[in-house]
């Protein structure tokens, strides 16, 4: 039993389905995330690693009229089999005067998790299981480098560099083979940036200002493209409500047919989630509660976003909220064309699964990443208490089963919209 706070490494809860005979085993893993130091942000594909940002307890005043303090990070992983590790990157000497000293943060793992990238004091790095740390900066010639995006073999990465006479330059490099993305073609864009790459490394999604910034208008709005070696860069129609609202990506699935990210206003006050794919383009999430409109009279911060995909993308897992000083305001959920938004806790509801004799009263509130299978799930948990823990929940059940359970919430769903 996960007694909160306190770390356990693991439990198990067992739950039978209320519509159907499967019994559901449901593992519980306790990341070791107290105090807020240990920041988990991805799960692997296969759910057995998590990747994430250390903020450790050495604050040094920044000489500004504030005294405002920065915190060193550090990138660290945890595993099923060990728990939590640090990378082992390397320390930089410590300039006070900058607010981006000693900075390090891991960004994208690959399908097993033997691979990860990120970012260190201005520089790229690419670790792995084999060879461990490997400065990219030192591989490119560049000055400044970071690294956002890595396929599931762990082979292709994707950010951006700096160097002599380019002050910033996307890119995507193979371990094998060099570099293979090529300069954008898409017209007026400016900045383009590399976001996500898709499990099988062939397709890119990224962004771009629509146009380049100007005196009179010095913040263009962001738009979309999706780069492969067959079509190249291609920009993405965007449903933004209004020209000035901006669009981004966010994730992916393995084969790059389906990718989801969000819209917002300039101000940033609205977000809202948005599903792409081949045949039906850009949509907004069906059920998605999140209103497109910004009252600057009464300013209020709603957002939905979505954090991970299945590899076959027919599932999305995300979160909204609406209104930060509502009774209820943090809502994770999971959708399909089929279903649409469906409350998560209602979800794991309807599979049968109760987790309130190994985690106590309380719900799931955050949904960080989630595996390939659509099974394990890196999430935030909020107790009665208020107090609040990052677990990861893995389904241990025939993928049909659940995906059997999932059409039934379906109907379940229309039901009740139909009463």
């Amino acid at each position: 039993m996960i007694n909160h706070p306190s770390v356990v490494a693991f439990a198990v809860v067992m739950a039978t389905c209320s519509h159907a005979s499967t019994q559901l085993n449901v593992s519980i893993l306790d990341l070791g995330t107290e105090e807020n130091q240990f920041q988990p942000e991805q799960l692997s594909g296969d759910g057995r690693t998590v990747i994430g940002t250390f903020f450790t307890d050495r604050d040094l005043p920044v000489p500004t009229e504030t005294q405002q303090t920065y915190r060193y990070t550090r990138p660290y992983r945890w595993t099923v089999e060990s728990g939590n590790e640090f990378l082992p990157v390397p320390d930089r000497p410590i300039d006070t005067t900058s607010r981006f000293f000693d900075a390090s943060a891991a960004y994208s793992v690959n399908y097993d998790g033997s691979v990860i990238v990120g970012t260190t004091n201005s520089s790229a790095f690419r670790w792995t299981r084999e060879d461990g740390y490997v400065d990219l900066n030192n591989e490119w010639g560049a000055t400044r480098s970071s690294a956002v995006g890595v396929s599931d073999d762990g082979q292709r990465v994707i950010g951006r560099r700096y160097y002599a006479g380019v002050s910033n330059s996307p890119y995507g490099w193979d371990s094998n083979s060099g570099f293979f993305l090529p300069e954008s073609t898409i017209e007026h864009a400016d900045r383009v940036s590399p976001g996500v790459i898709s499990g099988d490394g062939k397709v890119v999604f990224g962004s771009y200002l629509f146009d380049p910034p100007t005196e009179t208008r010095p913040n263009p709005p962001s738009r979309v493209f999706r780069w492969s070696e067959e079509s190249g860069h291609t920009p993405i129609e965007t449903i933004a409500p209004a020209e000035d609202w901006n669009t981004s990506v966010s994730g992916t699935n393995r084969n790059g047919t389906v990718m989801y990210g969000t819209v917002w206003d300039p101000i940033g006050l609205t977000r809202k989630a948005f599903v792409w794919d081949e045949q039906s383009g850009m949509s907004y999430l069906e059920g998605d509660p999140v209103p497109l409109s910004v009252d600057l009279e009464n300013p209020q911060v709603k957002f939905s976003a979505v954090s991970g995909i299945t590899a076959d993308g027919s599932l999305l897992f995300g979160n909204y909220l609406i209104g930060i000083l509502e009774d209820d305001p943090f809502h994770a959920f999971v959708w399909t064309k089929e279903s649409g938004i469906v409350e998560f806790n209602d979800y794991l509801e309807q599979l049968g699964i109760d987790l309130s004799d190994e985690l106590g009263d309380g719900r799931v509130v955050a949904l960080r990443s989630v595996s390939d299978d659509g099974r394990t799930f890196l999430t935030g948990y909020q107790y009665e208490d208020e107090g609040f823990d990052f677990v990861v929940l893995t389904i241990l059940a025939p993928s049909g089963a659940v995906v059997l359970m999932l059409t039934g919430l379906a109907v379940t769903r229309r039901r009740r919209t139909s009463m």
